[in-house]
């Protein structure tokens, strides 16, 4: 299953989340088929991301310092990109 690893800011965790009691920035893990990602020029050895977002709730919510990976056989996250 590929996914996306960031930050989401505390405003965003909360307005996700229709939470205001949630503190501080966080790092979680997105489905990547509910995320939308722009990928930056290849530099010759690696791969990054530019920006990404996931959609909820007919709005995307953006994720900082993006990810492309996958969840490996122990759920652990296996980075595809810098």
């Amino acid at each position: 299953m590929y996914v996306i690893e960031g930050t989401l800011s505390q405003a965003e965790r909360r307005t996700l989340f229709d939470d205001n009691t949630l503190t501080g920035d966080a790092v979680a893990i997105f489905p990547a088929d509910r995320c939308v990602w722009e990928m930056e020029t290849y530099n010759g050895s690696d791969y990054t991301i530019a920006r990404a977002s996931i959609v909820a709730s007919d709005r995307e919510f953006l994720i900082a310092n993006p990810r492309l990976g996958v969840l490996g056989k122990t759920g652990r996250f296996v980075g595809m990109t810098v």
